[in-house]
């Protein structure tokens, strides 16, 4: 895990991979752990060349339970390639 306040990172097919919510198909993902210094209001954004997918755990990411611990989660749409999802 990478504990950090700004990342970037690369997808690849030797990437660990994962079955969305009990969906046909690997996904492909990296899990990354984020400590907040203070309590307030967070805002999460990702930019990709390709369509994504964003999860919020309180805990540790299982794949093989997606929704184990899932917070919240955003998509955009097959059209774009970014997503936000906020929290308090």
């Amino acid at each position: 895990m990478v504990r950090i306040s700004n990342y970037s990172g690369v997808l690849t097919t030797s990437s660990s991979t994962f079955t969305r919510n009990r969906r046909s198909g690997a996904f492909y993902f990296e899990a990354i752990e984020v400590t907040p210094k203070r309590t307030g209001n967070y805002t999460f954004k990702s930019y990709g060349a390709i369509d994504s997918y964003g999860y919020l755990y309180t805990n540790p990411f299982d794949p093989l339970d997606t929704t184990y611990n899932l917070l919240t989660h955003a998509d955009d749409n097959e059209d774009e390639t970014s997503d936000q999802f906020s929290l308090a």
